[in-house]
């Protein structure tokens, strides 16, 4: 994760028309373990994130790193969703609602993650990418 911050960093720095009020980080499955990960490591970079059937480590600084980052998390069923447990992103979002957060929101699909992946990023219903893009630091 250290190597892609710095090859992230690297590029913000090297392509001065970076819009650096606009970053924003997404994954899938594993991807979305990594979204919640690189928040906690790099907060300062990302406007916004959409981690989709991921989760996190409730570690205490991470917890209050996350609380301050527009994030809106996506999930399959918990019936058809063998592999990631929606537990996984309830958990994370029961824990910021706790602390008072407002910045984070949670839906469940009902589809196993593999699925779930399509809703959020096609242009639909969802309209997970208009809310992306329209976050800004």
């Amino acid at each position: 994760m250290q190597l892609a911050i710095e090859l992230l960093r690297d590029f913000i720095q090297t392509h001065p028309k970076v819009d650096r009020s606009r970053l924003y980080v997404t994954g899938v499955s594993m991807g979305g373990f990594g979204t919640f990960d690189i928040l906690c490591h790099a907060p300062d970079l990302f406007a916004a994130a959409l981690p989709v059937s991921g989760g996190g480590n409730l570690i205490p600084e991470c917890k209050g790193i996350w609380a301050d980052i527009p994030i809106w998390a996506v999930t399959g069923s918990g019936a058809k969703d063998l592999l990631v447990n929606p537990d996984n992103s309830r958990q994370i979002f029961d824990v910021l609602d706790a602390m008072g957060s407002e910045n984070m929101r949670l839906t469940q699909l009902q589809t196993d993650h593999l699925g779930s992946w399509q809703e959020v990023y096609k242009p639909g219903k969802l309209k997970t990418m208009d809310w992306l893009f329209s976050q800004r630091k």
